[in-house]
C-alpha cells in the first residue's frame, strides 16, 4: 500500500462532520435494548449472512436478511465529477442510477458530505430507505483500526491489511471459530465492497492503485473510489429486530482500545470498557483523541441483532 494512500486515506476519514447522536427506536425495531428473550441462539461459528458487533458491553450477532442500500434522494445530484453533480437533480436525470447499476462515476455509496455538507442536492441523506426520516434511524458505527498493530511484523495499517494478521476485525468475516466463511478482503456479507470517500478524494487519489483481493487476485477500484476496509460494529444497545441502520465510519488509532472477538482490549483484559464494546466507551475514546469524529454516510445496511451465546463478555 503506497504511503501517500495511507495518508489520503487518514485525511478524508478524519476531517468530516461531527458526531451523530443516537436516535430512539420504536416498537418496530427495538427489542428494548436488551436479551428479548428468543430462542434465536446465535452460537459461533455463525453460518454465512452474519457478522458480529458490540453494544451495551456485549458481544452481538448481526443477521443481513438482504443487501446494503445506497440512498439517492430526488433532489439529489450525486453524479458528475467527485459526484458534486452534473447539474441535474435525481429526478430529471435517468442516469444518474440506472446504468450501469454502481451510478457514475463509480460506487454511489459515498462516506462523508458532498454539496458542502447540504443534504439538499448532497450525500447526506433525510431519510432512510424506508422513507423513515434520518432523525428516527439507528446509526452503526463502523470503526476503522487506523494503526499498525504490534502483533505483526508488517508496516501496514490493520485498516488495510489484507492478511488480517493483526487486530481482530469483524469485517471481512473472520473465518472459524466466529464464522463459517472467511472472507476476502474488500468484502463482508451483504455489504457495498466500493466506497466513495469525500471530501475531494477523487482528485487526490486519481492515479493512484488501491487494491483489493477478489478471489485471492488484486484488482484495481475505480478512480475515486475505495475498497471497503477492515472494520469492525458498534451499535446503541443489543437487541433489535431486522431494520434499516445508517453507516457512520469512525477512525480508530490508539490500538490500546480496539477489541478482540471477545471484547477484551490492552487496556482491559478482562473485557468490558474502555475497550470499544459500547457507544458509551466510543465517546470517550473520541473524547480523548483516541478516535476520529463521525463521518456519515449514505449507506444503509439490514440486519438485526442478538447477543452471541455462550455471551463472551461477562461483566
Amino acid at each position: 500500500m503506497p504511503r501517500l494512500a495511507l495518508a489520503v486515506l487518514l485525511f478524508v476519514l478524519g476531517t468530516t462532520a461531527g458526531p451523530v447522536v443516537s436516535k430512539s427506536q420504536d416498537n418496530s425495531g427495538s427489542s428494548s435494548g436488551s436479551d428479548s428473550g428468543s430462542s434465536d441462539d446465535r452460537m459461533r461459528p455463525h453460518p454465512p449472512g452474519f457478522t458480529e458487533g458490540y453494544g451495551n458491553v456485549k458481544v452481538l450477532a448481526f443477521l443481513y436478511p438482504q443487501q446494503f442500500f445506497c440512498t439517492d434522494e430526488f433532489f439529489d445530484d450525486l453524479d458528475g465529477p467527485g459526484h458534486e453533480g452534473d447539474g441535474l437533480k435525481a429526478a430529471q436525470d435517468p442516469d444518474e442510477f440506472q446504468f450501469p447499476a454502481v451510478g457514475p462515476p463509480g460506487s454511489p455509496c459515498i462516506v462523508g458530505p458532498t454539496n458542502g455538507g447540504n443534504p439538499i442536492g448532497g450525500s447526506l441523506p433525510t431519510i432512510d430507505p424506508t422513507g423513515r426520516p434520518i432523525d428516527n434511524v439507528e446509526p452503526i458505527w463502523a470503526i476503522l483500526p487506523f494503526f499498525d498493530s504490534s502483533k505483526d511484523a508488517d508496516v501496514v495499517l490493520e485498516v488495510v491489511d489484507p492478511t488480517r494478521d493483526g487486530a481482530d476485525v469483524q469485517c471481512p468475516e473472520p473465518g472459524p471459530p466466529y464464522t463459517e466463511h472467511s472472507g476476502a478482503f474488500g468484502t463482508c456479507t451483504m455489504h457495498m465492497s466500493f466506497l466513495h470517500a469525500e471530501p475531494v478524494v477523487n482528485s487526490l487519489l486519481q492515479g493512484l492503485d488501491l487494491p483489493v483481493m477478489v478471489d485471492g487476485a488484486p484488482v484495481g477500484s475505480p478512480a475515486g473510489d475505495i475498497p471497503l476496509l477492515n472494520h469492525s460494529h458498534i451499535i446503541d444497545g443489543d437487541s433489535f429486530n431486522p431494520i434499516w441502520w445508517q453507516t457512520i465510519a469512525v477512525r480508530v488509532t490508539d490500538e490500546r482500545i480496539w477489541p478482540d472477538f471477545d471484547g477484551r482490549c490492552p487496556a482491559n483484559p478482562r473485557g468490558g470498557e474502555p475497550c470499544l464494546v459500547s457507544l458509551r466507551a466510543l465517546r470517550q475514546a473520541q473524547s480523548r483523541g483516541q478516535a476520529s469524529r463521525d463521518t456519515p454516510s449514505n449507506a444503509f445496511l439490514f440486519f438485526d441483532s442478538k447477543q452471541v451465546t455462550p455471551q463472551p463478555l461477562h461483566h
